[in-house]
């Protein structure tokens, strides 16, 4: 999604497509349904091996009522990952983290961040899901060793469930050799059971306007 606008809107036919495509081992994130109405019924839902992720609008508010029945509707689907990406300083409240909390919904931590808080991922029960996006120029600047070495120490602290990376500084190709040295620094340290996904964006179509990136598909 871009400024809340989807790309594209999975259908079930897509869905059905996209789980006979892919080894079941495969973990994905997919756009989210913009509202309850489009949400899949639970048999034509990609399930647990697959993610998805909410691009919120930068002037949408958090609305307890609106947010809650739609995360309500999309869990009596499904049990699948599911994070939003907030960018008004609304959600960024203890009532906002106790909502994503109490649906299991993580809120992704960007980089730059848009508002107080915005650059540390939620600290419930959520996917914790980290989407750099170059700093300090957006999709274009790549990241230093000290803050590949401060990302990585952070995402070491997330053993509860598998964290997501995403680099989408991809207008100069920074983001695959950002991603690249995060998943040395992580080798390096890590003798944990759980491996963290260290992946790029897609290269944007048009640099000079920069744009949102997808998960790729990743083994696990």
């Amino acid at each position: 999604m871009r400024d809340g606008q989807p790309r594209c809107r999975p259908t079930s036919a897509s869905r059905s497509r996209f789980r006979g495509r892919f080894p079941t081992t495969w973990l994905c994130a997919v756009p989210a349904p913009r509202s309850t109405a489009s949400l899949p019924k639970p048999k034509s839902w990609a399930g647990s091996s697959a993610g998805s992720c909410c691009n919120c609008h930068r002037a949408l508010a958090l609305d307890m009522r609106t947010a809650s029945s739609f995360f309500r509707a999309f869990r009596t689907r499904s049990g699948a990952p599911l994070v939003v990406e907030p960018r008004h300083a609304s959600w960024f409240t203890l009532k906002g983290a106790a909502m994503l909390d109490r649906f299991e919904v993580g809120r992704v931590a960007v980089d730059p961040p848009r508002a107080e808080g915005a650059d540390r991922p939620s600290a419930g029960t959520g996917w914790p899901y980290w989407r750099w996006h170059g700093s300090p120029r957006m999709y274009y600047s790549a990241y230093s060793e000290d803050d590949l070495k401060a990302l990585a120490v952070e995402v070491r602290k997330r053993k509860d469930v598998t964290p997501w990376v995403i680099f989408d500084n991809t207008a100069h190709d920074f983001a695959i050799a950002n991603a690249a040295r995060l998943q040395k620094l992580l080798a390096a340290r890590g003798k944990s059971s759980k491996r963290t996904r260290a992946s790029t964006s897609r290269p944007a179509a048009d640099p000079s306007r920069g744009r949102n990136g997808d998960a790729r598909p990743r083994p696990r």
